[in-house]
């Protein structure tokens, strides 16, 4: 048979685009062959690429007539026989009804068990050259383009494979996508667990069983929330019991997660992922990584109340304090959007996180069409998908500024590494061009006219083509995240710059600079945060779970402090978001947007830690959580309490959180007015009253 892949990129750059569409991508069947809709008058005819190569030989095309000659045992010609055979046995054809008519005829299996491949079908460059390249996958993703690109000028063997495999993979996905088989799974990047999940449910009789072993994204993200919200839908998701692979060890992890390590600390990042890999349920799986024991029906025997559990590391810890029950309406007040399940480690998890969603909505409900902060999220840059061109880096930066190319005609990139929560200086790249980010020191935090390096540059002009000039400082979150970080939501007023697709964008084009601080505050609270961490599975912070978090609408805003009735929530809140964002001269625009005229905030750590815990106990008191409430929220980030007890021998921040938890709601019991121990806020501005027509309204009667 001829080589399939002959000349193909000449031919046919499509078979090789990033979104899997392959319009011939029956090139294989059809081998050297035109297509018949292109050929009618010869199946034979051989095609030529580009360079007027012919490819190597020339057989008989396999077209519909010749598979329906077979059907009817009408005479085929041999080699097209052959043809067949070899790519039956190549591909590994399976047809369900084939290999078990006799169960196909009685409607099904009774029971069906597995643990189905985890794997995308989309072609990971990294992953193809971590063996046959290692310095291909090593790379970045500019790098690698280059290196791929020497290998197709220098005609490698490794080239041709690759293309092949290339063109393997994008055919799978077409036909996943265009076959009709997979009609609730075979979206986005798709994964060979979320088809064989569903064709097991299509397979398995109506009063039968499916228990199978599956990442635990399948309960959690937005590619399989069509299947698994009619699971739920329709009451046949039995139970699911979410298992992380290995046993946590924080400080551990911590360490194995920090990308910025020093030479001589890297020993120590070894011995400990093996300490950690010693205790992996699946030892080739990263440690971090979430599966699923997950049980459901044919449709037959309906289960009002599915049963969870989550986080369990080994069987035994299935037990009565760690299971709980979720109804479709849990799941719907949670995520109305998609009906992906919370995954909670406790009942008392799922108690807390429920009472927040009765109490505070989500902030795009697209079930019933409400945005109220008029939010639209976005991405600017994506770091593996845009052209080259567009990244220009600190070298080559230098060279244009140092010629004829004016400062303000490039704009820093942001990537997610160089922002933490209420911080746009957090991780810089070195000047001398080198790709290995460093972490901001305090003495740089303390200068406002320093600026963190990025590694790329881009044209402000085709920043500002992607998005509109007005914008002169942005909020944005942190895409790169896990629910078992020290933060998992990490949030940040950035100055005006190109964003990278890990950084998402929040734009509130009709909302006013003010109350966005408000949203800010929110966004970095310890109170949303802990919802958060019960609702991400992996480490993407993707665009409909930040829909999905619970944001008190922008009128509740406008009503009075209630632990300083002379003023509004905003104007509380405001000053405090303010001082702690704006603290270098890089995002100045914000502050000229709020009508203050002063120079930046000193980076001051000790009113850093007041401010913050001053906003973290007011959202615990506005996302209607007890004490004894939030003090549960607190200990659920042991990293934080950690980190306190190495610096300071106790968990100082929740001490200070709950002390000033405390104080405002003496201050509201007594009708008296809460006095910061760390005033002038923001030297003393106070935005003027914002003026809303109508009431503002309280979270729980909002509509």
């Amino acid at each position: 048979m001829s080589d399939p892949a002959a000349g193909l990129e000449e031919t046919n750059q499509a078979a090789i685009a990033e979104d899997g569409q392959l319009p011939h991508v029956q090139d294989e069947l059809f081998a050297g062959s035109a297509r018949p809709a292109e050929n009618k008058a010869s199946n034979t005819a051989p095609r030529q690429s580009s360079n007027k190569s012919s490819l190597a030989a020339s057989v008989s095309g396999i077209t519909t007539g010749t598979l329906r000659d077979i059907v009817q045992e009408r005479s085929v010609e041999s080699s097209a026989v052959q043809q067949i055979e070899s790519l039956a046995k190549k591909y590994a054809f399976f047809h369900w009804h084939l290999a078990f008519p006799q169960v196909h005829a009685k409607g099904g299996f009774d029971c069906i068990l597995g643990n189905p491949p985890w794997e995308r079908i989309k072609l990971s460059e990294k992953e193809y050259f971590a063996d046959k390249s290692p310095e291909i996958a090593a790379a970045d993703k500019a790098g690698r383009n280059r290196l791929i690109r020497e290998l197709k000028e220098n005609k490698s063997h490794l080239y041709d494979e690759f293309l092949r495999e290339k063109v393997r993979s994008a055919s799978e996905s077409s036909f996943a996508r265009a076959s009709g088989a997979y009609p609730l799974t075979a979206v986005g990047d798709i994964n060979l667990f979320a088809l064989f999940t569903e064709k097991s449910w299509s397979a398995v009789a109506t009063a039968g069983r499916v228990g199978l072993i599956v990442p635990t994204g399948l309960a959690t993200d937005l590619g399989t929330s069509n299947f698994f919200s009619l699971l739920v839908k329709q009451k046949c998701l039995v139970s699911l019991f979410d298992f992380e692979n290995g046993l946590r060890d924080d400080q551990a992890d911590e360490e194995i997660e920090n990308e910025e390590q020093e030479d001589e600390q890297r020993s120590r990042k070894r011995r400990l992922k093996a300490s950690l890999d010693e205790r992996l349920l699946f030892p080739s799986v990263d440690s971090r990584f979430r599966f699923s024991l997950i049980t459901f029906t044919g449709g037959n025997h309906h289960e009002a109340q599915p049963v969870f559990a989550s986080l369990l590391h080994r069987v035994s810890e299935i037990h009565a304090e760690r299971v709980y029950t979720l109804s479709l309406a849990d799941i719907q007040e949670v995520n109305p959007n998609t009906l992906s399940a919370p995954l909670y480690p406790s009942s008392r998890h799922a108690s807390v996180v429920q009472r927040v969603y009765q109490r505070i909505p989500v902030l795009i409900d697209k079930a019933q069409r409400i945005n109220s902060w008029g939010v639209v999220l976005t991405t600017e840059f994506h770091m593996s998908n845009d052209r080259e061109d567009h990244f220009i880096t600190q070298q080559q930066a230098n060279e244009d500024l140092s010629g004829s190319r004016a400062p303000s005609e490039l704009l820093p990139l942001y990537e997610a590494k160089m922002l933490h929560q209420y911080d746009h200086r957090w991780a810089t790249y070195p000047a001398s061009g080198k790709m290995k980010a460093r972490d901001v020191s305090a003495d740089e935090k303390r200068d406002p006219s320093f600026r963190v390096l990025p590694r790329y540059w881009v044209k402000a002009t085709d920043a500002e083509a992607r998005l509109d000039a007005k914008w002169q400082w942005f909020l944005g979150w942190r895409d790169i995240t896990n629910p078992t970080n020290e933060r998992t939501t990490v949030a940040a007023a950035l100055p005006r710059a190109a964003f990278g697709n890990k950084v998402p964008l929040v734009l509130m084009p009709d909302i006013p600079p003010i109350l966005r601080l408000a949203w800010l505050a929110c966004a970095n609270s310890f109170a949303l945060d802990f919802v958060s961490r019960q609702k991400i599975s992996g480490v993407t912070y993707n665009f409909y779970l930040m829909e999905q978090m619970p944001f008190p609408r922008p009128a509740f805003f406008l009503g009075h402090c209630p632990w300083d009735r002379c003023n509004q929530l905003i104007q509380w809140i405001a000053p405090r978001v303010l001082e702690l964002s704006y603290t270098s001269y890089d995002i100045q625009p914000l502050a000229r947007e709020l009508g203050l005229s002063k120079g930046p905030f000193a980076w001051d750590e000790v009113r850093r830690e007041v401010l913050r815990a001053e906003l973290d106990a007011a959202m615990f008191h506005i996302y209607g959580m007890s004490r004894e409430e939030s003090n549960f929220v607190l200990d659920a980030f042991p990293i934080v309490h950690r980190k306190d007890e190495a610096r300071h021998g106790c968990f100082k921040t929740k001490d200070v959180v709950l002390t000033a938890f405390d104080n405002f709601q003496s201050a509201q019991n007594s009708g008296s007015t809460y006095v910061s121990p760390v005033t002038p806020i923001a030297g003393g501005w106070v935005p003027d009253e914002l003026k809303v027509s109508g009431d503002a309204k309280s979270p729980s009667t909002e509509t």
